[in-house]
C-alpha cells in the first residue's frame, strides 16, 4: 500500500526550510529541526527530497530569486538613468544587497559566504548570479565589454566586504560609510563608457 502524501507538493518543505535558515542560520539548520518545524518525522522528508544538499540548493534558489526580484523591482523604477549610466545599476544593487541582508542576515550568508554549495552546475543559479550584467550588457559598448566585465566582479566583491562589515557591526563602520565606500569603489573601479 502507498503511503498517503502529507504535502500537497514540496514547496512547502522548501517554504519552511528557507524559513528556518533564514531564523537560526545555516550552520544551525538540520533536517531534524526542518522535520520538527514540519510536524513530520525526519525520514518522511526523504520521501520528497533526495537529501539536505537539495534543501539547501533549493533554498539558495529560492534566496536569490527573492534577491533578483527586490533588484528588478528596484532598477525598473530608476531605468531612465540606467540608460544614461549603465553602472547606476551597481548603486541600486549596493543598496537592494545591503537591505536584504540586514532583514535576512542568515540568508545573505548562504547566498554569498557558505562554501560548498554547487553554484557553477546550476544554471539557474549561474543565470541569476549574472543577471545584472546581463540587464546593461547591451549598454555598454562592445569594445568595453570585457573590461566591464573585471570591473564589475571587483565591485561585487568589494560590496560584499562592505555588507559583511555593516551585518557583523564592526566598530566604526556605518551604513553611512558603506555608502561613501560604495560611491567612491564605483568613481575608480567603473571606467566612462563613452
Amino acid at each position: 500500500m502507498a503511503r498517503d502524501r502529507i504535502f500537497i507538493d514540496n514547496e512547502k518543505i522548501i517554504d519552511t526550510a528557507y524559513d528556518l535558515i533564514s531564523e537560526v542560520g545555516y550552520w544551525k539548520f538540520s533536517t531534524r529541526k526542518l522535520a520538527e518545524a514540519l510536524n513530520v518525522s525526519p525520514m518522511t522528508l526523504y520521501n520528497y527530497v533526495e537529501n539536505k544538499d537539495e534543501i539547501i540548493l533549493r533554498v539558495f534558489l529560492k534566496g536569490m530569486r527573492n534577491l533578483f526580484d527586490r533588484m528588478q523591482e528596484r532598477s525598473q523604477h530608476m531605468w531612465h538613468v540606467i540608460e544614461r549610466d549603465p553602472y547606476y545599476l551597481y548603486k541600486i544593487l549596493s543598496e537592494v544587497f545591503l537591505d536584504f541582508a540586514k532583514h535576512n542576515s542568515h540568508m545573505y550568508t548562504l547566498l554569498f559566504n557558505i562554501p560548498g554549495i554547487d553554484v557553477k552546475n546550476n544554471q539557474e543559479i549561474v543565470r541569476l548570479y549574472s543577471a545584472a550584467y546581463d540587464m546593461i550588457h547591451h549598454l555598454i559598448p562592445e569594445s568595453k565589454r570585457d573590461q566591464a566585465r573585471k570591473e564589475i566582479l571587483m565591485f561585487l566583491v568589494l560590496m560584499n566586504g562592505l555588507v559583511n562589515r555593516c551585518l557583523r557591526n564592526v566598530p566604526g563602520f556605518t551604513e553611512e560609510l558603506y555608502h561613501s565606500l560604495i560611491d567612491e569603489a564605483m568613481a575608480k573601479l567603473f571606467s566612462p563608457l563613452d
